[in-house]
């Protein structure tokens, strides 16, 4: 027979066992049939206080475009203007009303791109100050006195991954000459990769973004994000049973599949279908069959011999970046996709001893 289940999303020839487990629990909290999505404030404030400290001679600022990364800008802006943030980044004028309420004092808040689309009231706000792009815009901002120019040297940010790729140094040095030919009041060049792997970089203001919220692999840096989703079905499959929309998966051995309630509305990209990484935990996480918009079916190895109340998809730093590696893409997206579209229940907690 064929048996379509959870919006007719997961599918099956055969029903051999079925076990629905409704509930989960995570340390001390009470149990919750939700996957859990959490965000650990101590751990952005001590990726701050780090990377301040890399940078000894100049600013650190903080990269909060996209909702801080999908994290909140609610949550993320306090804690970091707390511990001496003063200069915030956002990529587009439309992120300005989120922010806005923020901005206290000798805060400033760089916008990255549009400068020619910046209302009234953002250039007549003394803490932002426009990114002027090209010749276009900088011929309609009313004064350069409360500006910054972006210069291209070829990319214009580092790549964390690649630390010693020799055209960063090519911009390292093209930057440098440019300040010795202009002289500015400030320079800033170095982003997260740049802030961690090349000091030539710093100059007067740094503004690192991923590193702040987990996504780079650093003994200095912790991991900031945990997700967990509770197992609703476990299924144990025979050798040509099918799982996934098109029966796309086919069971090539006698094996348990635990069905998740997290897809890809959720943020969980698509392309993890028949994918597998390897978590921190050193249990591989195969997907089975492709995902839907709201669930998932994954299958474990090894599995274990008792049948967990939930699956930790992401627990450290190396688990994020291992499952965007598997979808074949980086953590920024992960980060900005499951934040920002997570439906499930989402929380904050400042607890440096907290590890997912």
């Amino acid at each position: 027979m064929v048996l379509s289940v959870q919006q007719n999303c997961i599918l099956t020839r055969t029903l051999h066992a079925l076990e629905i487990l409704p509930t989960m629990m995570i340390g001390n909290d009470k149990m919750i049939a939700k996957p859990q999505l959490t965000v650990n404030l101590a751990a952005v404030r001590h990726n701050y206080l780090t990377l301040r400290n890399i940078h000894k001679f100049g600013r650190t600022g903080a990269v909060v475009k996209a909702n801080a990364y999908g994290l909140s800008v609610e949550k993320i802006i306090p804690i970091l203007r707390h511990e001496g943030c003063r200069d915030f980044f956002i990529a587009q004028p439309q992120e300005y009303d989120a922010v806005a309420p923020f901005l206290k004092d000798d805060m400033q808040l760089y916008i990255l791109n549009g400068a020619s689309l910046l209302t009234p009231e953002m250039l007549q706000n003394p803490h932002v100050i426009p990114v002027i792009n090209n010749m276009e815009e900088l011929s309609q901002m009313p004064s350069l006195d409360h500006s910054c120019v972006h210069i291209d040297t070829g990319m214009n940010r580092f790549g964390a991954d690649e630390p010693d790729h020799q055209t960063t140094k090519i911009q390292i040095e093209i930057f440098q000459k440019i300040i010795d030919s202009y002289r500015p009041q400030i320079a800033s060049l170095a982003n997260s990769g740049g802030l961690l792997y090349h000091p030539m970089s710093h100059h007067d203001l740094s503004r690192p973004g991923i590193a702040l919220y987990g996504g780079i692999l650093h003994k200095q840096l912790k991991n900031v994000i945990s997700l967990h989703a509770p197992i609703m079905q476990k299924r144990t499959l025979n050798r040509g049973d099918t799982v996934g929309y098109g029966a796309s998966y086919v069971a090539q051995r006698r094996q348990n599949a635990y069905v998740l309630p997290v897809g890809y509305a959720d943020g969980l990209p698509r392309s993890l279908s028949h994918q597998t990484y390897r978590t921190s935990d050193n249990i591989a996480i195969s997907f089975l069959g492709r995902i839907s918009m709201d669930s998932c079916v994954v299958g474990l190895d090894p599995d274990p011999l008792v049948t967990p109340n939930y699956i930790s998809l992401i627990k450290t730093s190396q688990d994020l970046i291992s499952l965007a590696q598997a979808a074949g893409t980086i953590s920024y997206e992960i980060l900005t996709a499951i934040g920002n579209q997570f439906r499930g229940s989402k929380s904050w907690v400042e607890d440096a001893s907290y590890h997912g």
